[in-house]
């Protein structure tokens, strides 16, 4: 689901029961130092529930530029969102990051489970859900796709023909979908996109905005690691969280 190539609270219910409420999008006042950018009824969901096998340790806690790749995460997503919160098992390894931590809601069903859990927990009917891995997102990428989401039931980036469901702005409208995959044991995350109601955002629409793709590039290898310092160290991320400390996860 990831791509690492860069271009030339609401309360738990069991499955199947019926949930009616939604939660009105509106805006509250930006941060003085988030620029264009405006702080959003919108809750932000960082999926930590991951093995790591291919890192060989717990990946969230890979250092880039001195800190873990989940506060560079945790650091975008509070430009953003009201809310921001960690799915996870066993919490307590997240209790320094500063924010919620919520334990999966259906154990073994991975990503899919984990955007479950999301959307039950936020309390905004709005949840962009995101990988713990992914350090270079974009708050005006995310900003632009709050702004398209009217009348959708979720906005996904597509980078090469592949959509990106762990870079997704999802809705509640999505649980029914979640909830049928996951008693039928189908636990492949984009079953959850209809035709009919999710927005595609097709590269030319948020390639002004980043590029080089960086938002969709997972630190899921040691190599991938490697490459991140590089992208770090070369493209002024360094120097944006000096310069805005209070957004630091």
């Amino acid at each position: 689901m990831g791509w690492n190539g860069l271009a030339p609270a609401a309360q738990a219910r069991p499955l199947g029961s019926k949930r009616t409420d939604a939660v009105a999008m509106s805006e509250l006042q930006g941060r003085p130092d988030s620029g264009s950018v405006r702080l959003r009824m919108v809750s932000g969901a960082i999926l930590a529930g991951g093995r790591s096998r291919c890192f060989g340790q717990d990946k969230a806690f890979a250092l880039l530029g001195g800190r873990p790749l989940i506060a560079h995460v945790c650091g975008a997503l509070r430009v953003v969102c009201s809310e921001v919160f960690v799915v996870a098992d066993g919490p307590e390894r997240f209790e320094g990051l500063g924010v919620a931590v919520v334990s999966d809601l259906v154990k073994g069903a991975g990503s899919l489970g984990g955007l479950y859990t999301a959307l039950i927990h936020g309390r905004h009917d709005m949840c962009f859900v995101v990988g713990c891995d992914m350090p270079f997102l974009c708050p005006g990428l995310l900003e632009k796709m709050i702004r398209l989401a009217a009348g959708a039931d979720a906005v996904v980036p597509v980078v090469r023909g592949d959509l990106q469901p762990l870079h997704a702005l999802y809705t509640r409208r999505c649980l029914p979908r979640i909830e049928s995959r996951i008693l039928e044991g189908d636990l492949r995350i984009e079953g959850v996109f209809s035709k009919r109601s999710t927005l595609r955002l097709e590269e030319e629409h948020w390639k002004d905005l980043d590029p080089a793709g960086a938002s969709f590039f997972h630190v899921n290898t040691p190599e991938a690691l490697q490459q991140a310092q590089q992208m770090w160290e070369g493209n002024g991320q360094a120097r944006f969280w000096e310069e805005n400390p209070s957004l630091q996860g």
